[in-house]
């Protein structure tokens, strides 16, 4: 069996890995003309990719594993419903989440350019 660093140095590896793939799908998608599909296309990858879940259920260990591939595992390969579940419901949430945090920096932005545009000038008043 593993040790927990060998679980933790597996981990971040993952996860730096993870990230080259998120950066080229960006580099994929900058290419599409909707941001804001692009934009939510690299938020689900990034919720698929990142989010982490406890790797086993009915034992008592601690170890940490990307939550689609316990949900590949248990949900294809085992293929217990149940425990394929308890992997979704995380990717699930932190998609949600993340596209609240999408909206309401959007929202943010456009209320912080609608109070910087200026006032338009009267051109009577400059004539005068």
């Amino acid at each position: 069996m593993y040790t927990e660093s060998n679980y933790f140095w597996g981990l971040v590896a993952y996860y730096v890995g993870a990230l080259v793939v998120l950066w080229y799908a960006y580099w994929l998608l900058s290419k599409l003309a909707y941001r804001h599909v692009r934009n939510v296309l690299l938020l689900f990858c990034a919720a698929l990719l990142l989010t982490p879940v406890q790797a086993y259920s009915d034992h008592n260990l601690h170890h940490l594993a990307p939550a689609f591939l316990v949900y590949l595992f248990e949900g294809l390969i085992i293929g217990t419903e149940q425990d394929a579940s308890r992997a979704l419901v995380p990717m699930l949430f932190v998609f949600v989440l993340l596209l609240v945090g999408y909206g309401g920096w959007l929202w943010w932005l456009n209320k912080k350019t609608a109070t910087e545009q200026p006032e338009p000038e009267d051109s009577e008043a400059e004539q005068v």
